[in-house]
């Protein structure tokens, strides 16, 4: 299991007991993993907390961390990992989706990242025309 709040920690368990790592002490929250993967998750995307403005994705197995920067005074939240059906085939074949809201307008966007690619810019961005309160949580569900 891994767990993101005040750092990204993995915890693993067994019947000798429970073992703590540390992955990355950096502040963050709102771990997400693509929903289908064919074994133990590799990437682990999250994003900054404590007022920071940064999305990440965590590789597991080789430890390196790719950093998106939303720039300054834009604050992501909860993301959700969304498969992209042409490339189901790898783990990372996704867009990450989700609210950023922009403290110099006072209102939100919609953003989407491409999951393998989170330094390149957003794929899209949405301007939602009001404020989102921080702490939104959501589930993202088809309409069909």
């Amino acid at each position: 299991m891994v767990t993101a709040s005040r750092s990204l920690v993995r915890w693993t368990f067994n019947v000798a007991g429970a073992r703590c790592e540390v992955i990355d002490d950096t502040p963050q929250r709102f771990g997400t993993t693509n929903p289908h993967p064919v074994s133990a998750p590799t990437f682990v995307w999250t994003v900054s907390a404590a007022g920071g403005t940064e999305v990440y994705c965590h590789d597991l197995h080789t430890g390196d961390r790719t950093t998106h920067d939303l720039g300054p005074g834009r604050h992501p939240g909860e993301l959700t990992f969304v498969p992209d059906l042409t490339r189901f085939h790898r783990e990372d074949g996704g867009w990450l989706v989700g609210l950023a809201h922009d403290d110099s307008r006072n209102e939100a966007d919609l953003i989407v990242l491409d999951a393998a690619a989170i330094d390149h810019p957003p794929v899209a961005t949405v301007a939602i025309p009001r404020r989102i309160p921080y702490g939104l949580h959501g589930t993202w569900i088809p309409a069909t």
